[in-house]
């Protein structure tokens, strides 16, 4: 193992706790927290935010409520993803030696054993979003949703796709250039 891939696993590690402190907190901190996002959010959308009524700004934060969560779930989660994905060798190709190089034809982005990672990354993921899920049922006024582990899981997918998609480009240049 690499010391990158072991200072992404220690990455990926601390990330998760952080995941499970943010998870930890009640109802009222939970939506103190987006609420204050949602305020951030305000300011950036309008430049006349700060002078709304307290009420049309408490709306307002009650309209994109869902929005900040939900987009937050698939933000963490996306992360996660990344951090585990590179923690297990990522998109490095200069593991392969010529010879491994030259039996797939040049094919280094599925030689690395790039979908096996893909793989257990997203498998990492959703399986620790089942599992945050499950610890908010514990947390006063949280519930764990199945929704939100698939919101979660959705967010590692797009990291994955995005992932991918580079590697392919990657790919693409390398068959180009022949290096």
């Amino acid at each position: 193992m690499t010391k990158k891939s072991v200072i992404f696993i220690i990455l990926a590690l601390a990330w998760m706790g952080v995941i499970f402190y943010f998870s930890a907190q009640d109802a009222e901190e939970s939506t103190g927290q987006s609420d204050g996002v949602s305020y951030v959010l305000g300011n950036i959308l309008y430049k006349d935010f700060d002078s709304w009524s307290e009420l049309r700004k408490s709306e307002f934060a009650d309209s994109v409520s869902s929005f900040v969560r939900k987009s937050a779930h698939m933000t963490e989660y996306g992360i996660l993803f990344f951090l585990w994905f590179e923690g297990l060798g990522g998109l490095r190709s200069d593991d392969l030696s010529a010879e491994q190089t030259r039996k797939t034809g040049g094919k280094r982005f599925v030689a690395a054993g790039i979908p096996a990672r893909l793989g257990a990354a997203f498998l990492i993921t959703v399986i620790y979003a089942a599992s945050d899920e499950f610890h908010q049922r514990f947390v006063p006024g949280r519930t764990g949703k199945a929704a939100d582990v698939l919101i979660d899981a959705c967010g590692a997918l797009a990291v994955c796709l995005i992932v991918l998609l580079i590697g392919c480009i990657k790919q693409r240049n390398t068959n180009k250039t022949g290096h």
